[in-house]
């Protein structure tokens, strides 16, 4: 958009079309596959361009695809205007508007260098390398001009930020929240090991971090985590936990894990149940391992059947479920703050939003006139996984 290009909209016949594949698992090959195939037969007359990690990983299929005019590796994705303004287009239109989001996501960090055994991103994305901290404040006084209330740092190893540049991520944050008529800052995913003290207290001392974080887990088990590669304990997991509960009371803690690992057995499983049962997870992303061709863990043995994936999952949805039940009835009669989304929920046709800790609420006195605004609301009930509240 900055560059001058727009969106089509309706019938408008797009001259390029520029998808950005994800092969972190299968799944998500099988998804990015069948999104390139989809367009490619929909938009005939269009250059096609596929970029993403899906492009780098040689055993993601998704080379092999006929009809695609140009592949960009992950590590030219900086090229991409060149690319398409050398090659395939005519003319530009000047854009006007920003897309249609409620929130502000800011990249400032890319690459990992963990080499986690089931995961295949240190491949496709290269070591850890930080953008320019004068950049990335920039970049976030002009959303803030925008109109966005809140703004979201996001990276492959959020941690590993300024760790090659001489910067901090504490330093960076200190910057953003000085920033004049900024609503939030939200942090996005962080590795347990990579939070400490001065960033709990960071987050305790600010009105304007938003008491969140979302932890990448992936097991409650040391056997498995071992296996895993990930570096630490479950110990050191509980008692991080226990920390940011004791020193952020309304912190909402929102976790990854991993189900079906090879060699996971029955009491592996159960030690990752018991730790979703002990603690009040906000909200709990669950995925079922599958091999990644490259790294380490396809080539274990004791792979676990399909069947059994299937069982624990949804053995662990429903404690997870549970568990932002429990978090999430606390708050009932509280007032807390909801940045409210544009779109009405598709489920209660309701105007919702989320609070600064992730609890995604439905209000039933909304108004137009809330839709992007960060509204102090009353949580007056909860049914189910559903969160109600009223504008005060």
């Amino acid at each position: 958009s900055k560059n001058g290009f727009k969106e089509t909209q309706n019938d408008e016949i797009p001259e390029v079309c520029l998808i950005n594949t994800c092969t972190v698992t299968e799944k998500s090959d099988k998804k990015s596959k069948k999104i390139i195939k989809n367009i490619i037969k929909r938009n005939p007359k269009s250059k096609i361009i596929v970029t993403g990690c899906g492009v780098n990983n040689p055993y993601s299929g998704i080379k092999d695809i006929k009809g695609v005019d140009l592949f960009i590796d992950n590590e030219d994705k900086d090229k991409i205007i060149s690319f398409i303004e050398k090659n395939y287009t005519n003319s530009v239109d000047t854009v006007s508007n920003f897309f249609n989001r409620d929130r502000a996501f800011v990249k400032i960090q890319d690459g990992c260098d963990n080499f986690c055994s089931y995961c295949i991103v240190p491949y496709t994305r290269g070591a850890p390398r930080s953008r320019d901290t004068n950049k990335v404040g920039q970049e976030v006084k002009e959303l803030i001009r925008a109109g966005y209330k809140e703004i979201v740092l996001t990276g492959i190893s959020l941690g590993f930020f300024g760790k090659d540049t001489g910067d901090s991520l504490i330093d960076l944050i200190d910057r953003l929240v000085s920033l004049k008529d900024l609503g939030r800052l939200r942090l996005s995913s962080i590795e347990p090991n990579e939070i400490d003290k001065s960033l709990i207290k960071k987050i305790k001392d600010s009105d304007k971090i938003c008491r969140h974080l979302h932890i990448p887990i992936q097991s409650g088990d040391d056997r498995t985590l071992k296996l895993m590669n990930r570096g630490y304990k479950i110990k050191s997991v509980r008692s991080l936990i226990e920390t940011l509960i004791k020193e952020i009371p309304d912190i909402g803690i929102s976790a990854d894990f991993i189900v079906g690992f090879p060699a996971e057995s029955d009491d592996n499983f159960k030690n990752t149940l018991k730790l979703v049962r002990d603690y009040d997870f906000v909200k709990t992303h669950i995925f079922s391992y599958s091999d990644r061709k490259g790294t380490a863990a396809y080539n274990f043995d004791k792979k676990v059947t399909g069947e059994t994936k299937k069982e624990r999952a949804s053995l662990l949805k429903q404690a997870s479920l549970k568990s932002a039940g429990r978090f999430k009835k606390r708050f009932i009669n509280r007032i807390l703050d909801v940045l409210v989304e544009r779109q009405t929920d598709k489920r209660t046709h309701l105007l919702c939003g989320y609070t600064d800790n992730y609890i995604k609420t439905h209000i039933t006195n909304g108004k137009e006139s809330f839709k992007n605004n960060i509204i102090p609301t009353k949580i007056i009930s909860l049914k189910g996984a559903i969160s109600y509240s009223e504008a005060i």
